[in-house]
């Protein structure tokens, strides 16, 4: 019972101090594509189950509660986003960037170029079938970055849309890079802040047989050619971002493309 208490109350304390009007909330809901009945009382049983399995009461204080999630989300990482370019801080901030949606199941590696080989045919028979992407790149200088890409990359095969715009893709698309000390910095859409988003350049993804774009406007934000050996990363305008490492031209020592699941299919 006091358990039950206290998860109601937790509840209530979500719902009262939303900073989202419920037109708002109830429009984001059901624009979740694929949204099943299925998939969310398989979440609903896993996370009961998860709740009786736990030990611990449910009475502990704010902060006890916070260490309790932060160990959770390193556990999940670690067992399922195991990245040999990110260290584990940086795969929780990669996680925590994505749209809320889309952080209730952890992302799956669809291709490794250290394990998979430098063929961009290999690339594409991995990493076609999944409806958004995280990119991870690092070069041969160390420095490392990437993107997170919100639509199929199969989307470059659709001759009746490419033969409007190269370009696809959607605003909650952002590259990032990894400073020094280890920090993150996201680079988000500049529309998403814009009081007229639909005056920015919305240039997200573009790809051909042997090469992908991701951003562009004024440069791109990251371009990959020559069979995933190299590349350039440019002032971008449609994220507002600036070159993604030193000097603008990077080789690449390794990249991983990993899955992001819709969280709403069966």
């Amino acid at each position: 019972m006091q358990r039950l208490a206290a998860t109601a109350h937790d509840i209530s304390d979500f719902v009262r101090n939303l900073n989202v009007p419920p037109d708002t909330l109830l429009k984001t809901a059901f624009s979740i594509r694929n949204l099943k009945g299925g998939h969310i009382k398989r979440l609903q049983d896993r996370n009961e189950l998860a709740v009786r399995q736990s030990g611990a009461e449910m009475s502990v204080t704010a902060v006890q509660r916070q260490e309790q999630n932060m160990k959770a989300r390193h556990h999940l990482s670690d067992v399922s986003f195991r990245s040999s370019v990110l260290t584990q801080d940086t795969v929780a901030d990669v996680i925590a960037a994505l749209p809320t949606r889309l952080q209730l199941e952890m992302p799956r590696l669809l291709y490794r170029l250290s394990t998979d080989g430098a063929s961009f045919s290999s690339f594409w028979a991995k990493i076609d079938a999944a409806d958004q992407t995280i990119i991870i790149i690092r070069s041969v200088t160390g420095e490392v970055f990437g993107a997170y890409c919100s639509s199929s990359w199969s989307e470059r095969r659709d001759k009746y849309e490419r033969a409007k715009t190269r370009f696809f893709g959607t605003g909650e698309s952002f590259v990032w890079s990894v400073e020094p000390e280890g920090s993150m910095v996201i680079y988000r859409w500049s529309g998403s802040t814009h009081e007229q988003p639909e005056t920015c350049p919305q240039m997200f993804q573009a790809a051909g047989d042997t090469w992908f774009v991701i951003g562009g406007g004024g440069g791109e934000a990251i371009a990959i050619y020559d069979e995933l050996t190299s590349g350039i990363t440019s002032e971008c305008q449609t994220f507002g971002s600036p070159p993604l490492v030193r000097g603008g031209g990077f080789v690449i020592d390794d990249l991983e493309v990993y899955a992001v699941p819709s969280g709403c299919d069966d």
